[in-house]
């Protein structure tokens, strides 16, 4: 076998190993993709323990059944409530305005 035979095969085996290692990355890395993708499509609801701390929340949230509170909460906007509120404990009422049985609107100054 020539010197120049011995280079050319060794220069084929180097080009077709390399582009099998390019290969083989390129569909791991799909695989990964895929997996990701397919793990953040799962769309379903998750189940949230928190004990202690902040949650802060961006958006909106719907509870479908009870939420016990132990502690204080604060609420900078409104609050919609269907259905009944029951209260173990004493609760500070700000009234500004009461709609009288004659429809009128009475203004009260709270300063």
């Amino acid at each position: 076998m020539k010197n120049s035979e011995f280079i050319t095969r060794i220069w084929h085996f180097i080009t077709y190993q390399s582009e099998l290692i390019k290969l083989s990355l390129l569909a791991i890395i799909a695989v990964c993709l895929i997996i990701i993708v397919i793990q953040g499509y799962g769309g379903g609801t998750q189940d949230v323990y928190v004990r202690g701390g902040y949650v802060d929340v961006g958006g909106s949230v719907d509870i479908d059944n009870t939420v016990d509170i132990r502690g204080s909460v604060d609420v900078d906007n409104t609050v919609d409530i269907s259905g009944s509120v029951d209260v173990d404990n004493t609760v500070s009422v700000s009234i500004d305005e009461v709609l009288g049985k004659d429809g009128y609107k009475y203004y009260y100054n709270n300063y």
